[in-house]
């Protein structure tokens, strides 16, 4: 299916959006959740970028894989027919 794609604000807030829909959201369904926190190598928020590819790119995934690894995150969301305004994803890290 046709994937979304969102950024989070410093609260955790998100929109997301389909690139190929003229509007902002998207379809009803179940989709996998992958949540990803990229750092550059001074520790400062790697900034995504539609035009760059970001394999090249030298940065530090902060997430485990069971949220950032599209073939092993855990986490699901269902957007039902009349739609949603809230999605909340709980993630857990181990203590240091």
């Amino acid at each position: 299916g046709q994937a979304g794609v969102g950024t989070s604000d410093a609260s955790g807030r998100f929109a997301l959006t389909t690139p190929d829909l003229p509007t902002p959201g998207v379809a009803v369904g179940s989709y996998r959740v992958v949540i990803s926190k990229k750092i550059n190598p001074h520790g400062t928020d790697f900034p995504p970028s539609p035009d760059q590819d970001p394999m090249p790119a030298a940065y530090k995934e902060l997430l485990p894989p069971i949220y950032h690894d599209e073939a092993k995150s855990v986490l699901q969301a269902e957007v039902p027919a009349e739609g949603t305004k809230t999605l909340e994803f709980k993630l857990r890290s181990k203590a240091r």
